[in-house]
Formats: structure tokens, sequence, C-alpha cells
């Protein structure tokens, strides 16, 4: 009886140990299992923060692209108005000669007609 009765002892001890690291592992388990969540929320941060780097370099990059829109834009509208100005010049130069050709032929025929009446 005795003997069972230490051999009991001895199982209890044992089971008393295991527990005991069981416990101080699970302890440690723990302890890295925050390390991991804090490790990833971290990361998360960091990804958030490039992220939102990355946002705000598109948004410069898509006003930069806007603006140069614009430039060309208004660079085409004056070669353009330049165009326009230029033909419109060129027209009005062929016109008015035309116009001052014809005043000079009427001048012409009344001053002929103005001779023949004199002369009559």
């Amino acid at each position: 009886m005795e003997a069972g009765q230490e051999k009991l002892e001895q199982v209890r001890s044992g089971q008393q140990e295991m527990k005991s690291r069981i416990e101080d592992k699970m302890e440690v388990g723990q302890e890295i299992l925050e390390q991991v969540r804090s490790g990833q929320q971290e990361m998360k941060s960091r990804i958030e923060d490039k992220m939102e780097a990355g946002q705000e370099r598109l948004a410069q990059v898509r006003s930069g692209q806007q603006e140069m829109k614009s430039e060309i834009r208004a660079h085409i509208e004056s070669q353009v108005e330049e165009m326009l100005t230029d033909a419109l010049e060129k027209q009005m130069r062929k016109s008015n000669g035309g116009v001052r050709k014809k005043v000079q032929e009427k001048i012409g025929k009344l001053e002929r007609r103005t001779n023949e009446l004199e002369e009559r």
C-alpha cells in the first residue's frame, strides 16, 4: 500500500511538473503571439502610411496632368487664333485690293464721263 502511495505521489508530482511546463509554454506562446500581433499592427500601419503617401502622390500626378492639359489646350487655342487671324488678314488684304481696284475703275469711269460732259 505504501508503495502504491509513493507511486501515486510520483504520478501527481509528475502531473504537477507537466502542468507547470505546459503553463510556462503557454505563457511563452502568448508572449510570442502578442509580439506577432504587434508586428502585424506595425506592418499594417506602415502599409497604410505607404498607401496614403501613394494616394497623395497619385493626386499630385493627376493635378500635374490636369495642369499640363490646360497648358496644352491654351497653347493650341493660341496657335489656332493666330492662324485664323493671319488667314483673315490675308483675306482682307485680297478683298481690299479688289475693292480698291473697283473703286479706281469707278473713279476712272466718272473722270471719263466728267471729261466727256465737259467737252460737250
